[in-house]
């Protein structure tokens, strides 16, 4: 929570720690195992204040192609426009339902649970995958490719894409 009493003209720093559970972060196929670091800058100017708020924690994650487990370091940003109103702070240019961009939070405070929730979530892949290069599970015995080549034959790609196979054969030849 921050006191906008305490939010003074220019920039002002704060920094919290937080366990992924008392934020309400749960995803499918995702362990938190640091607590989440959040350095915030609020810089007000009269009524108006930017939010940036640098977030920081480890995840682990199931891999989407081999289904091994790895650990990676998620950092990312979240920025919001404020207009302080009183006892209460509004994103600007921003409507929920039913409700014009409040920030939660009891009256003379702000609480960043759902900025910070929310910028982890979208930053987080769709389909995590342990390293680019990961060659996944062979579709005929389940073996993972990445540790063995099981030799197993693997059906033929469709010729619709041949044109492309070529393309790409061209395409590094020339490099």
């Amino acid at each position: 929570m921050i006191d906008l009493a305490a939010l003074r003209e220019g920039e002002n720093t704060f920094h919290f720690r937080a366990g992924p559970e008392e934020i309400g972060l749960e995803e499918e196929g995702a362990v938190y195992r640091k607590p989440v670091n959040v350095e915030v800058r609020i810089t007000r100017t009269g009524p108006t204040a930017t939010l940036v708020a640098d977030i920081r924690t480890e995840v682990e994650r199931t891999c989407g192609r081999c289904l091994s487990t790895f650990r990676e370091e998620l950092r990312t940003e979240a920025r919001e426009a404020l207009r302080i109103e009183g006892e209460r702070a509004r994103i600007i240019d921003v409507e929920y339902e039913g409700n014009p961009g409040v920030m939660p939070g009891p009256a003379g405070s702000i609480s960043l649970d759902n900025i910070v929730r929310e910028a982890i979530l979208v930053c987080s892949p769709m389909q995590p995958v342990c390293r680019p290069d990961c060659r996944g599970l062979c579709p005929v015995c389940g073996a993972d490719r990445n540790k063995i080549d099981c030799g197993c034959e693997t059906e033929e790609p469709h010729p619709a894409w041949d044109a492309l196979r070529e393309l790409a054969k061209k395409q590094k030849k020339g490099n």
